[in-house]
């Protein structure tokens, strides 16, 4: 069986995580299939390709604000797939903007805005920038979905928001939950020199600057939390020149270390004190599996998935009350940071969690093993 592993599109976020996760895995233990891989520049950079398979890994970064660049991907991804007879195309996130001729389509999904259209999240923007996003995510699932593809999410809520949007069997989804990149399974307990310097309470938070992160409000609650005896600053990892256009509020209580790559991540997490996350909408963050796995207080938004993942072991907020967050800010802060046992009492609850996670290479085999199973509903389609 021929299998082509699309990653072309996938640039930052939980999504290069997954993909480097799962190309790394593939790369050693091939689980009888014949692969050949299509990655994006960011991920061609991060995984270690044996010498002996060189040749069946190609790198494109498909960029769709860029019709010429688009075109010419489209018609490459059309040429591999003709050159080495692919059978099945497994595009770990969609939509890319492109489909197979002849193979089977399998696609990853991970974006909530597009099965859940009504999302209080919209709430936060302007009118205009709400029409603008709304239709851009009407587009994406226009584009995302195909009746005769077959997908992957990371939790049963987003396959039901998902089947209901579609108006599809929840046969043609499947489940795969998301888990710690395997960087986190060892006992490193390696630190970055640059943050230790800094003597002070330390928020992390690992992502790209999407507006639904809601990174913003770093500005007006740090001002609320000056007021008390304690030096914090919130540790981020924008892109420089992002970075460089944000607010002076904003960079008066950040650290920037800007992109981090996959395998630096336990060293920084191992360099903060807690994570914060006060995001309005995901289908899934591995952040929390990261923080569990190094040991970390989260302090994150109280929504249905964070709550699905986390339980009782978070300190939760409301993202849209400024209060609300600052007042749990100010708790670990002032009283649970200082006795310093809140993590100790969390860690033999985290390590309960995260057994109920698969890890890596289990993911690997259930992608493996659907990727298998289209395949033979491909064929059974053609005799038919």
């Amino acid at each position: 069986m021929n299998v082509l592993i699309n990653a072309s599109n996938i640039k930052v976020g939980g999504g290069l995580q997954v993909a480097i996760s799962l190309i790394e895995s593939l790369l050693l233990d091939s689980r009888g299939l014949n692969l050949y891989f299509v990655v994006s520049e960011p991920i061609f950079r991060q995984i270690n390709i044996p010498e002996l398979k060189r040749d069946r890994v190609f790198v494109f970064s498909m960029d769709v604000k860029k019709l010429l660049n688009l075109s010419s991907i489209i018609f490459k991804m059309w040429g591999i797939e003709r050159k080495y007879n692919i059978d099945v195309v497994f595009s770990v996130f969609g939509p890319n903007f492109w489909k197979p001729k002849k193979a089977v389509h399998l696609i990853g999904f991970a974006n909530a805005w597009v099965v859940d259209p009504d999302n209080r999240a919209y709430s936060a923007y302007s009118m205009p920038k709400k029409i603008i996003s709304k239709l851009k995510n009407y587009v994406l699932g226009f584009t995302l979905f195909n009746k005769n593809s077959h997908y992957i999410t990371e939790t049963n809520a987003v396959k039901d928001l998902f089947c209901k949007y579609f108006a599809c069997s929840n046969k043609q989804i499947d489940v795969v939950g998301n888990c710690v990149s395997p960087h986190f399974n060892s006992l490193r307990t390696e630190r970055v020199e640059s943050l230790d310097i800094i003597k002070k309470v330390k928020f992390l938070t690992v992502s790209h600057n999407y507006p639904h992160k809601n990174l913003s409000v770093i500005g007006r609650v740090g001002k609320m939390l000056d007021k008390l005896d304690v030096d914090f600053v919130f540790v981020i990892t924008f892109p420089h020149d992002e970075y460089a256009a944000m607010g002076d509020d904003f960079k008066r209580y950040t650290y920037n270390l800007g992109p981090v790559d996959i395998a630096d991540c336990p060293a920084v997490y191992n360099s903060c004190d807690a994570l914060f996350l006060p995001t309005l909408i995901e289908c899934f963050t591995v952040s929390y599996l990261e923080a569990m796995a190094t040991n970390k207080v989260i302090l994150t938004s109280k929504l249905p998935f964070a709550y699905e993942i986390c339980g009782d072991d978070a300190l939760y907020f409301d993202p849209y009350d400024i209060n609300s967050i600052y007042a749990t800010l100010r708790y670990f802060l002032v009283e649970a940071a200082p006795k310093q046992n809140i993590s100790n009492k969390l860690q033999s609850s985290y390590n309960s969690r995260l057994a109920r996670f698969s890890d890596n290479e289990f993911r690997t085999d259930s992608y493996v093993d659907i990727i298998k199973k289209q395949f033979r509903r491909g064929c059974d389609i053609v005799q038919k």
